[in-house]
C-alpha cells in the first residue's frame, strides 16, 4: 500500500472523520465543509481503492443510493498475531495520523495558544529486540518524576517503529 495516501490533507481528514464514526458522503461534507464536494468523492473514491474505508452500507435516498462509508481496519485489533503486517501498518499510520488531529483541532477549537508551544521530533535510537521492553521501563521510570510534578501541562507520545537498520 502507498502511505502517501494518507498524506494528502483532504483524505487525512476523512480518514480521521472516519475514525471518529461511520459516515456518509453528504454527513462527511457536513463535518468537513472546506473539502468542495468534487474533491470528497474524488477522495472517498482513492481512499476505497487504497483499501483505508470501505462502504459499510447502502440505502436509498429520494431515487439514489446512498453509501455510509468506515475506516477499513479495526483501531482495537493492533496485533501482528491477528492481522496481516499490512493492515496493522495501515491501521497504525491511521490511529497515529488520527490521534495527531484530534490534538490539534482540540487547540484549534480552544483557540488555545499554547499550541504554539507543541514540539514535534524524531530521533532514531539504536537499541536491540530484546532490550525494549527494557528501554520502555526505564523511560516511563523517568517520565515518572515529571508526570507527578509542577509545572506547565504537555502530553508526550511515543510511536516506536523498527526503521529497518538505518
Amino acid at each position: 500500500m502507498d502511505y502517501k495516501v494518507l498524506l494528502q490533507p483532504y483524505r487525512f481528514l476523512i480518514v480521521a472523520a472516519l475514525g471518529e464514526r461511520e459516515a456518509s458522503a453528504k454527513e462527511l461534507m457536513k463535518k468537513l465543509p472546506d473539502i468542495p464536494q468534487a474533491a470528497m468523492y474524488r477522495c472517498i473514491k482513492i481512499l476505497e481503492e487504497a483499501s483505508l474505508i470501505r462502504k459499510v452500507s447502502e440505502r436509498k435516498v429520494k431515487g439514489a443510493i446512498e453509501a455510509t462509508y468506515g475506516l477499513n481496519f479495526s483501531m482495537e485489533k493492533m496485533s501482528l498475531e491477528d492481522e496481516s503486517v499490512e493492515a496493522y501498518l495501515t491501521a497504525a499510520y491511521a490511529v497515529f495520523f488520527s490521534y495527531v488531529h484530534h490534538k490539534l483541532i482540540e487547540h484549534t477549537a480552544a483557540q488555545d495558544d499554547n499550541l504554539k508551544r507543541s514540539k514535534f521530533g524524531s530521533v532514531i535510537i539504536k537499541i536491540k529486540k530484546e532490550e525494549i521492553n527494557k528501554f520502555t521501563e526505564e523511560t516511563e521510570a523517568l517520565l515518572k518524576k515529571y508526570m507527578a510534578g509542577d509545572g506547565d501541562c504537555y502530553q508526550l507520545t511515543t510511536f516506536l517503529v523498527p526503521n529497518g537498520g538505518k
